[in-house]
């Protein structure tokens, strides 16, 4: 494949032995629409082997697309993504953590739309799905929207992070005008980035949902868990660090800006978060009343279930009866039918049998009649006393007639 000196798009994908995950990056980079990008792989200290066995298996797949760097120690997440920034060469910068994924179309949809921006827009974010899954099969779980935005300013961005890292495309010469991630944070890196970022550039937004944001709640292990979740006091600790910082920022220069909004901010997420226990507690008084309902029913609908599958089983006990009764009845009905052709088989030698003695009766009567006629010119020529016709005479029951008249009568021979 013949490739551009410089590709549209360089993907940074930080990892540390995950390498599960990372083979689901490599599939989600592979899978996109088009082709003009760069994978860059950053090894943030972790075992290489498995890094390098991935990366020869898909060597074909990438056609020379893809770059690996393995740092001896781990540097932390956001000088991770600033190393591998800083080792490529690109007019379109994204972050493509190990454990994400994307839409197919995510780099088409994203770098033309701020091809066709003309300058407007130098960063775009795109809806993203944020997908629960099993921290050790990655199997989905649940699937559901990051809460959408119509559009990105300073004054929401700073109250809170408003997209992932996975969602979000932006223009290297930006990046290079707004500096690079924080490497003093180990966490919320990307947030402190992304204010940044808005306070010099604005931010498109593409209202389709092809970024996945992929959580493991289950999981506080940092091998398979989302820093979200598996550091969570951390997240804590360094969100009131950066809102302290910008509030600083407006005190020493006098005026109110983006520390005030975070103040205010931080001030609204303390009143959601007490309005939200607050409406738990309501909700639970208004439940406690009809807990006995609920569990009445719930034992009723049980007993009910039990009915159910007591006539089920009963069913299916007809139902094996009637098989067995049918069985035999089958086996029956072959052995009469088998006694049915035997009997046949009896009565046709019977029709045979039959027949040969009617053929040896008639035989033996036609015999029978011809004595009696032979018998009858005797008695006539014996009565008439007439010379016995020379035809006669050389027949046997003739001369048997003849030998028994001389006996019995005395006559002699013509």
């Amino acid at each position: 494949m013949n490739m551009p000196a410089v590709p549209a798009v360089a993907v940074i994908t930080r990892t540390k032995n995950r390498p599960k995950m990372l083979e689901r990056a490599f599939a989600s980079v592979l899978g996109q629409s088009v082709g003009d990008w760069v994978h860059v792989v950053v090894n943030d200290g972790g075992d290489p082997a498995p890094v390098d066995a991935l990366a020869e298996r898909y060597r074909e797949a990438y056609a020379g697309r893809l770059q690996v760097i393995h740092n001896p120690e781990s540097l932390g997440m956001e000088a991770a993504s600033n190393v591998g920034i800083a080792r490529s060469h690109s007019r379109f910068i994204v972050i493509h953590d190990d454990d994400d994924s994307w839409e197919p179309t995510f780099l088409e949809e994203t770098a033309g739309f701020l091809e066709q921006s003309a300058g407007r827009y130098h960063g775009v974010v795109t809806q993203a799905w944020r997908i629960v899954e099993d921290a050790e099969t990655l199997e989905e779980q649940e699937r559901g929207l990051v809460p959408p935005v119509d559009n990105i300013t300073a004054a929401t961005l700073v109250a809170t992070n408003l997209f992932p890292p996975i969602a979000f495309l932006f223009e290297r010469a930006a990046y290079a005008e707004v500096g690079p991630f924080r490497e003093g944070f180990p966490v919320l890196g990307d947030w402190e980035f992304n204010i940044r970022f808005v306070r010099r550039f604005d931010i498109g937004v593409l209202p389709r949902p092809l970024a996945r944001w992929h959580h493991r709640p289950a999981s506080a292990d940092a091998a398979t868990g989302n820093s979200i979740f598996a550091a969570a006091d951390k997240h804590a600790a360094y969100r009131g660090l950066l809102r302290n910082e910008l509030l600083r920022e407006d005190l020493a220069g006098g005026r109110t800006g983006l520390g005030v909004l975070a103040g205010v901010g931080s001030i609204l997420e303390t009143l959601l978060l007490v309005r939200d226990g607050l409406l738990r507690d309501e909700i639970r008084q208004q439940i406690g009343g009809r807990d006995e309902k609920i569990e009445a029913l719930h034992r009723q609908i049980e007993g009910q279930i039990g009915d159910i599958l007591n006539h089920q089983q009963q069913a299916r006990d007809r139902d094996a009866l009637i098989g067995d009764l049918h069985r035999q009845l089958e086996a029956r009905i072959g052995e009469l039918q088998s006694l049915q052709r035997q009997a046949e088989a009896w009565v046709g030698d019977l029709r045979r049998q039959i027949e040969e003695r009617d053929d040896v009766i008639r035989t033996l009567h036609r015999q029978l009649e011809d004595q009696i006629r032979l018998t009858d010119e005797v008695n006539r020529a014996l009565r008439e006393r007439l010379p016995v016709p020379a035809w006669l005479r050389g027949s046997l029951p003739y001369r048997a007639t003849r030998s028994l008249a001389r006996r019995l009568f005395g006559l002699r021979s013509h």
